[in-house]
């Protein structure tokens, strides 16, 4: 599923949302959306195989946070500004995050509820 945020949100240019289906016998999973940059990261991924394994590291660590936002291992790093988390993620190309914010307002985005999942960045850890 994609969709299309308000533009101007944070300075970024509009979202586009992935979603990723739970297990039948699972919780329900909060909705998932990325930030343009974000989005273009993982199809930059995506399109490379022999990137692969960074992309399938990157996508475990974006399910478990979709999963359960509120667990502390999803809230490894909190940043104040703006209001985030980052989830630091070993992979094959080295030490990359997914820096995400919970949607706490569902006037916010179109498709995005509060209690979803926003990912702000992800990309190499930086130095």
């Amino acid at each position: 599923m994609l969709w299309m945020p308000p533009a101007g949100l944070l300075g970024l240019r509009p979202p586009r949302r992935l979603t990723w289906q739970a297990d039948a016998q699972r919780a329900p999973v909060a909705d998932l959306g990325l930030s343009q940059e974000a989005l273009e990261v993982y199809e930059e991924l995506e399109r490379d195989q022999s990137r692969w394994g960074t992309l399938d590291a990157l996508e475990a660590a974006m399910e478990a946070v979709a999963a359960d936002p509120g667990q502390r291992a999803n809230r490894q790093r909190r940043f104040q500004d703006p209001p985030c988390f980052a989830v630091p993620v070993p992979t094959p190309d080295g030490d990359w995050i997914v820096l995400w914010r919970e949607v706490t307002d569902d006037s916010e985005f179109e498709d995005l509820a509060a209690g979803d999942v926003f990912v702000l960045y992800l990309g190499p850890l930086p130095a």
